[in-house]
Parts: C-alpha cells; sequence; structure tokens
C-alpha cells in the first residue's frame, strides 16, 4: 500500500501516555509487539482495511492476541484506526497545511518588495529619461512610420552601430563585423547593442593608455557583451554623458528584472518540488 498523501513516515510517540495505558500494562509481550506492528500498519497506510487478513499478516499468534489487542482499535472512515494515532495524524497534516500557507503568504511578501524595488529603479531612471527625450529615445521608437524617417533596415542599422566605434587602429574589417551583426541578431536588439556599446565607451578599459585595450568591432560582437550580467565600470563617471549615464541605468534595470525572473523562477520550482514530494 502507498501512503497516499504523502504524510510524514513518522509519528509522535508518547511513552509515558503508551506505558501509562491500562491496556497495554495487561498485555503480554507478544500482544504488545502486535499492537505495535498494527500502529505502524496504521500510520504506514492511512488506516487498515477492514476486510484485511490480520491473521496471515501477523501469524498465528493473531487468534489469542486478537481479543486484547483488537479493543484498540475502532472504524474511522471506513478502515480500522487507533483513535489517538488518527487524531496525530490530522494534527500533522492540519500543521503541514499551516506551513505551505505561510510558505506561500511569505513568498508573496518577497514579490511584492521586489516589485517595490523594481518601481523604484524605474522611477530613478524615468527622471533623467524625461529631461531630454528626443535625445534617449530608442531607434525602434525614433523610426516608425509616425516618424518622418521611414523605419531603418538592417544596414542602415549596422552603419549607425559602425559610425558610433570609437576611432581606433583596431577598427577594420567592416565586412566582417556586418556578417556578425547579422549572424548575432543584432538588428533585432539594436537599443541594447547600441546601449551596451556606450558603457563600454565609457569604461576604464576602454579609456586607459589611448585606448589599448579596444578590440575589434567583430571580436566585440562575437563575444556578446549586452548578455553580460557584469558590465565594466567607467573611468570616471563624473566623465560620462547623461546619455551614457541612462544608458548604464537602462542595462541595470534589465539586468535586475532578469534576475528577479529568475528567482522567481526557482522559488516556483522548489514549491513544485515540494508538492510532489
Amino acid at each position: 500500500m502507498s501512503n497516499q498523501d504523502n504524510h510524514s513516515p513518522a509519528f509522535q510517540f508518547y511513552p509515558k501516555d503508551f506505558i501509562g495505558s491500562e491496556r497495554v500494562a495487561e498485555m503480554t509481550y507478544a500482544e504488545l509487539g502486535i499492537y505495535i506492528r498494527l500502529l505502524c500498519l496504521c500510520w504506514t497506510n492511512e488506516g487498515i482495511k477492514q476486510d484485511a487478513r490480520l491473521d496471515r499478516i501477523i501469524g498465528p499468534e493473531w487468534d489469542a492476541a486478537s481479543e486484547v489487542v483488537m479493543p484498540c482499535f475502532e472504524v474511522i472512515d471506513g478502515k480500522l484506526w487507533n483513535p489517538r494515532l488518527y487524531r496525530e495524524l490530522k494534527k500533522q497534516k492540519a500543521h503541514a497545511k499551516g506551513k505551505s500557507k505561510a510558505g506561500k503568504a511569505s513568498a508573496k511578501a518577497r514579490k511584492s518588495r521586489k516589485c517595490k524595488e523594481k518601481e523604484h529603479v524605474l522611477n530613478s531612471v524615468e527622471v533623467p529619461l524625461q529631461q531630454n527625450s528626443t535625445l534617449h529615445t530608442p531607434y525602434s521608437i525614433l523610426h516608425t512610420p509616425n516618424n518622418p524617417q521611414a523605419p531603418k533596415g538592417d544596414d542602415e542599422l549596422f552603419e549607425d552601430f559602425w559610425k558610433s566605434w570609437p576611432k581606433h587602429k583596431r577598427k577594420t574589417g567592416k565586412a566582417q563585423a556586418k556578417r556578425k551583426w547579422g549572424t548575432k541578431g543584432c538588428a533585432g536588439m539594436v537599443d541594447k547593442v547600441m546601449a551596451t556599446l556606450e558603457v563600454y565607451k565609457a569604461s576604464g578599459d576602454w579609456s586607459k593608455d589611448g585606448g589599448e585595450y579596444i578590440p575589434a568591432p567583430t571580436v566585440w560582437l562575437n563575444r556578446e557583451p549586452w548578455e553580460a550580467e557584469v558590465l565594466p565600470p567607467p573611468a570616471d563617471r563624473s566623465q560620462m554623458t547623461e546619455a551614457q549615464r541612462i544608458e548604464q541605468s537602462k542595462i541595470d534595470l534589465e539586468n535586475y528584472e532578469r534576475k528577479c525572473r529568475e528567482s522567481n523562477q526557482r522559488a516556483i520550482d522548489r514549491f513544485k518540488q515540494e508538492q510532489s514530494q
């Protein structure tokens, strides 16, 4: 038989109550062993079927012991149960249900806190964005049919990327970079790619030693730095332009949102795993 409701494999045992019972005191050691075995069967199978062949389960000792042991059991919910053991089962299930509700409430509270934190980050980005909305409007909004300019194609978006790349001795291989731009699907996430490029242009690595550590555009695209969780720190944040500061805030927000989604998914997976056990 299986444990239908997946309750705990163990139950509370109270030695003082057990030894102090008059019925238990009158049992022989053989009867006591049979009684304990039936308690275990009760707990494991959530009751014993009324038609169970206890003579086969216990053995030949059952005939002599049944008159003493059976008064310790009664029919509850259609099965044989020891009343005290039945109450312990109900108490344990109620406790587990209460813990489950508390866990769900705690998860809901954590989610609410994360939403408030996210709202705080959004508000911190929204104010500077409003100061110069045209300058910081993403490519996908600037070049829509509602604007005088026609929507930009992949070639035009790549040209914007190439023009934004700092002048450097490694700014070569334009054809290779264009192919890499296409294979990485950069046109579909041009806002993210361009924002990341602005952060790198203001970073300490790209600023020191006259830009000695600026890679070739093809190498940079191949690394997909816009997917990195940690971006390079600026050489001096006070030297960043307003556009660069805002783009960095956007990327920080995207990273925060992704981490929130991953954290929530892990919580859901843990809950599902606990429920399946």
